[in-house]
Order: C-alpha cells, then structure tokens, then sequence
C-alpha cells in the first residue's frame, strides 16, 4: 500500500467514527501504547509499514478515506455517509 497516513489523521478518523483508543486497539490489532505514540505525532507512519496497512484497512472498512497532501490541503480524511 503506498497510501501516506499520518498521527493526525488516525486520531481525526478515530474521533470521527466515536471510538476509543481502545476500540481501535481492538479492531486493528494494535495495542492501545501504540496508537497512542502514533496519535501524539503529526508525521508520517513511514517506519512501520504493517501497522500503517493495519490502520487505513480498518478505516477503510468503516467508509473513512485518507488523502496525501494537494495544492490546497494537508493530509486529510473523508467520511463516507
């Protein structure tokens, strides 16, 4: 997956599907320690490339999709109704 995925935009599509760092935690995965250190950054999740695909899987399956940075925007999400 080449997607770029960012700290902010977990914590954004997080809040906006009104999950829990531990629900999260449950639906990928990933131990809630590690969301959180992901969440505190604004960086790129570059280093770990497994968590990265765990994360935008999730969010997809929920109807949340994440763009890189354009012309106008930085990275953001989008949520399908």
């Amino acid at each position: 997956m080449n997607k770029q995925l960012t700290g902010l935009q977990v914590k954004l599509s997080r809040i906006s599907l009104k999950w829990t760092v531990d629900d999260l935690s449950q639906k990928s995965g990933i131990s809630w320690s590690i969301i959180q250190n992901i969440e505190s950054k604004e960086d790129y999740i570059d280093k770990k490339p497994e968590l990265k695909s765990k994360l935008l899987n999730v969010f997809k399956k929920e109807g949340i999709n994440m763009f890189d940075e354009d012309e106008e925007f930085k990275p953001y999400i989008k949520l399908k109704k």
